[in-house]
Formats: structure tokens, sequence, C-alpha cells
């Protein structure tokens, strides 16, 4: 069965949203268990509060 072209851009979507910020928690990954933080498996690292201290909104594994 042929697919549309709204269904293969909604694939592509959904693969680069897992790509640069990770599943979504009702997604079939979203429990899935990284070896290292994610800002290394993920393009877009990680989001935090803008008034987060400073402890929270770095990363030491990776020298942020």
């Amino acid at each position: 069965m042929a697919r549309t072209s709204e269904q293969v851009r909604s694939e592509l979507v959904d693969a680069l949203r897992i790509d640069l910020v990770g599943p979504g928690k009702d997604h079939a990954f979203a429990r899935e268990l990284l070896e290292q933080s994610p800002s290394i498996w993920y393009l877009t690292g990680f989001l935090v509060p803008s008034d987060a201290s400073a402890g929270v909104r770095t990363d030491a594994s990776v020298g942020l």
C-alpha cells in the first residue's frame, strides 16, 4: 500500500524529533536507559527552566 505525502512527512517529523530532542513520554522509547547523558545522545541537549541554578543548567560530563 502506497503512503501519502502526509504520512511520509509525519514519519520524517517523528524521526527528526527523536534524533534531535528524544522520545516523548508516550513513545515506545520513552523508558529507554541511556549509557550516557541525554545531551550526548540527542543533538539539542536538554532543556531546563531559565531560572534554574547553575548546577542544574550545566552538564559536567561534557564540560559545559
